[in-house]
């Protein structure tokens, strides 16, 4: 994995704040973000009302064990994706994913968001979290007994967990609408529009395209350049190989375009 913290510093100093898809930094230069916490913040940072409900719980003195309503909120929010299933959570991810295996006997498969609803066979799995946290939260089948019960986390982010999944799937609604739209071709040719077409047309000579999630096409061993030459224009893709850059969602994308631009027949 790239040290893309002190790549960052070096450039840019210290991040101030991160708002959306960007990150501004204490040299009031904007980064357009496409790691987003991994993939934890593939909402975007400070959207929707994450951050508010969890001042919320706060507020009322809710920060020990205790039965809560965020309990029943993430089971519903959850419930959303996968309507028949039974809902756990753990303290980490490398847990949920550990009780999963031992009950499938093979590797966790690991859902993510965007990506086509096509049916899980597995009777247990984990869901990639859409709130940067290393809570640990898996699905279980209706007929599956004898689940190890779910861990006594901080209310305070559980109910958290649950308004980011709430956000999340209404998301994932008009992302979907929006997807027939084009593929209608309803859409008009706005800037964003030609832009996004131009983006397209690009994106194959580094990446292969998976929905929202970007996996590098370049060898190994040239990721690093590709990796630093973005970062030298004011753009952070995944410091990993293996972890998908996500594809961000914003009103014009010419940074993204003349960078790609650039790098054409050099990777």
């Amino acid at each position: 994995m790239i040290d893309y913290y002190n790549e960052i510093y070096t450039r840019f100093g210290t991040i101030r704040r991160a708002r959306g898809f960007y990150l501004y930094t204490s040299k009031n230069i904007r980064l357009i973000d496409m790691y987003l916490d991994g993939g934890q913040s593939i909402l975007g940072r400070r959207t929707g009302q994450k951050h508010l409900v969890f001042k919320q719980f706060l507020d009322r003195g809710l920060t020990c064990r205790l039965p809560t309503q965020a309990e029943i909120n993430l089971k519903k929010a959850v419930n959303n994706f996968f309507p028949l299933m039974q809902v756990r959570w753990y303290e980490t991810q490398k847990k949920a994913i550990s009780i999963c295996e031992s009950i499938t006997a093979k590797p966790a498969v690991i859902w993510k968001p965007f990506l086509p609803d096509k049916k899980i066979e597995e009777n247990a799995f984990v869901l990639s979290l859409p709130f940067p946290a290393d809570y640990g939260v898996a699905v279980f089948s209706s007929e599956l007994t004898d689940i190890p019960e779910s861990d006594a986390l901080f209310p305070p982010m559980l109910q958290t967990l649950a308004r980011a999944f709430f956000d999340l799937a209404a998301e994932t609604k008009k992302y979907i609408e929006e997807k027939q739209r084009a593929n209608l071709k309803t859409i008009s040719l706005k800037k964003k529009d030609t832009d996004k077409k131009t983006l397209d047309n690009l994106i194959p000579y580094f990446w292969e395209q998976k929905e929202v999630y970007l996996f590098p096409k370049m060898p190994e061993s040239a990721y690093t350049d590709f990796f630093q030459s973005a970062l030298d224009a004011h753009i952070l893709i995944a410091p990993e190989y293996h972890r998908p850059s996500i594809l961000p969602r914003l009103n014009i994308y010419t940074e993204l375009i003349n960078f790609l631009k650039t790098q054409r027949g050099k990777v």
